[in-house]
C-alpha cells in the first residue's frame, strides 16, 4: 500500500476515535455517574511510546471518562513526541482500564556507527492500558500500557532495505507491539 495512502487513512481513524470519544462528553448529561470527580491533571515521567521515549506526559481529564494527553521526550534518535486520548472505561476503581488513541512518532531506526540511516517515523498508535491508583493518594498512578504501532509503508521499507545491506546486523526485529510503563503525579 502506497505510504500517502496508509498516512491518509491513519489520519482519518485518528479523527474518526476523536469524535467517538467527543460523542461521550456530549452526553454525558444524561448518564451522571455516582461519583464525580473535578477536572484532574496529571504529570507522567516513563519510558514507551506515549511518553515520547524517554521523557514526560501531561494528561487533562475534562470527563472522568476522557484523558487527553501531550508527550514529549527522548527517542534515541532525538526528540518524539506524541498527542492522544484516551476512554477510561473504570474511572472510578483503584484499577483503571482504558483504551487509546495517538498520533506522534511510533518507530525509530537506530544504526550504530551509520547514523545515515537514522530516523524517526510518525503514525498512528492505538493501545490499550491500564491505571493503579494507590489507596493513600488515588490521584498518583502506575500506568501500563501496551500499544499497536500502525506503520507506513516508507518505515517497512527501510527497514527492508536496511535488511539486504551486508554492511548492517540486526540484533533484534522490530516487534508489532510496544509497552509503556511510567509512573503519574496528580497536579493541583
Amino acid at each position: 500500500m502506497n505510504a500517502q495512502i496508509l498516512l491518509k487513512i491513519n489520519r482519518v481513524l485518528f479523527f474518526i476515535t476523536i469524535i467517538i470519544f467527543s460523542v461521550d462528553i456530549l452526553f454525558a448529561q444524561d448518564n451522571v455517574p455516582v461519583r464525580t470527580i473535578n477536572q484532574q491533571i496529571n504529570f507522567g515521567v516513563g519510558v514507551g511510546l506515549d511518553y515520547g521515549g524517554i521523557g514526560l506526559r501531561l494528561s487533562v481529564l475534562p470527563d472522568s471518562h476522557l484523558s487527553l494527553f501531550a508527550a514529549f521526550g527522548n527517542n534515541l534518535n532525538g526528540a518524539g513526541y506524541n498527542l492522544g486520548v484516551a476512554y477510561r472505561f473504570t474511572p472510578f476503581n483503584s484499577t483503571c482500564w482504558y483504551y487509546t488513541m495517538m498520533y506522534g512518532y511510533n518507530a525509530v531506526i537506530v544504526i550504530n556507527n551509520a547514523s545515515q540511516y537514522d530516523q524517526t517515523y510518525y503514525g498512528i498508535s492505538p493501545g490499550f492500558g491500564i491505571e493503579f491508583h494507590g489507596r493513600r493518594h488515588p490521584g498518583n498512578f502506575f500506568n501500563l500500557e501496551i500499544l499497536i504501532p500502525l506503520r507506513t509503508q516508507e518505515y517497512r521499507d527501510d527497514i527492508i532495505a536496511l535488511q539486504n545491506k551486508r554492511t548492517i546486523t540486526f540484533k533484534s526485529q522490530p516487534l508489532p507491539f510496544t509497552i509503556s510503563i511510567g509512573f503519574h503525579f496528580k497536579l493541583g
